[in-house]
């Protein structure tokens, strides 16, 4: 990127313009890394004069806004109003001297006021997006008599699924098994994301879990994930795919390697039907002999 000066093209201009290219500090060009900071501070927020001209001040010290402006051709009142910007802005002072204001750059640690009203600003923006979101949901689904059912496919849809879960943040009510044939992108959603979520939501579940060596173990994760859980004969009463129960929706998932597929369904009287299915199946199983330590638990 090459800055020129804006002179009268004259033999005596031009000669001093060469001069002081090759003998002081008033380059006329940016450096590659000039450039980069140049960017860095537009992404905070700053404009490309802005910039330039905070970039100027650092290297050359306390100066007027023309001579400022003038090391990157921005004219003297654009320059004026630049370094009165970045002076509101906290990155810069001003000194009157001599019917003059003297500029002088902050320093660069006070770039770190631009980042705290930047992240301020975005909670702010989050904030008001949460809002949103909530206002909006009290009309979705009004149309359809609140009914709706969403298809997912693939590994990815898999793990949508499970962040609605997370989202959602209601009880959970969930009848699965954990198997070696699981998806393995998915498995390793489950164990290094999903769970963490749920230990820090902390959102109960009441889960029936198919019994083998790897819900076994899965098992032990209960207490950090405010789980309580049951095991079933998984020759008896096999479960071929995961359930979901939450909200008013109601989950099917089924994560094998070759077979990755799911359906939600928001209806509150499907919602209410498996619910009592459910509590039908929690009472059953708390008569099996692994289950006997949870005889007294009820959903």
């Amino acid at each position: 990127m090459t800055i020129n000066y804006k002179q009268k093209d004259t033999k005596q201009t031009r000669n001093h313009l060469n001069k002081r290219t090759k003998t002081d500090n008033n380059t006329l060009t940016l450096s590659p890394m000039n450039q980069e900071f140049t960017k860095q501070l537009q992404e905070l927020g700053l404009s490309d004069k802005e910039s330039l001209i905070y970039i100027q001040s650092l290297q050359i010290g306390s100066a007027p806004a023309s001579i400022l402006g003038k090391r990157g051709t921005i004219n003297r009142s654009t320059a004026q109003y630049i370094c009165q910007s970045l002076t509101q802005k906290g990155l810069m002072n001003v000194l009157q001297k001599n019917n003059a204001y003297i500029y002088t750059a902050e320093s660069p640690e006070k770039l770190k006021i631009l980042l705290q009203r930047e992240q301020k600003k975005l909670d702010q923006k989050s904030s008001n997006l949460e809002q949103t979101i909530k206002s909006l949901h009290t009309f979705q689904g009004t149309a359809l008599n609140e009914s709706t059912a969403k298809y997912y496919q693939g590994s990815h849809g898999i793990i949508e699924m499970f962040e609605d879960v997370i989202q959602e943040n209601k009880p959970l009510y969930a009848a699965t098994r954990i198997t070696q044939d699981s998806d393995p992108t998915v498995h390793h959603y489950i164990q290094n994301d999903y769970q963490l979520k749920r230990q820090k939501i902390k959102n109960p579940v009441w889960a029936l879990f198919n019994d083998n060596p790897q819900t076994r173990k899965y098992k032990t994760q209960d207490a950090s994930v405010n789980r309580i859980s049951l095991l079933i004969p998984k020759d008896t009463f096999p479960f071929d795919v995961c359930l979901h129960i939450y909200g008013e929706k109601v989950a099917f998932y089924s994560y094998k390697k070759n077979d990755l597929t799911g359906v939600i369904i928001q209806n509150k009287h499907i919602q209410n039907t498996m619910f009592s299915l459910f509590k039908l199946s929690w009472e059953a199983a708390k008569k099996l002999p692994q289950n006997s330590s949870y005889t007294d638990v009820q959903i």
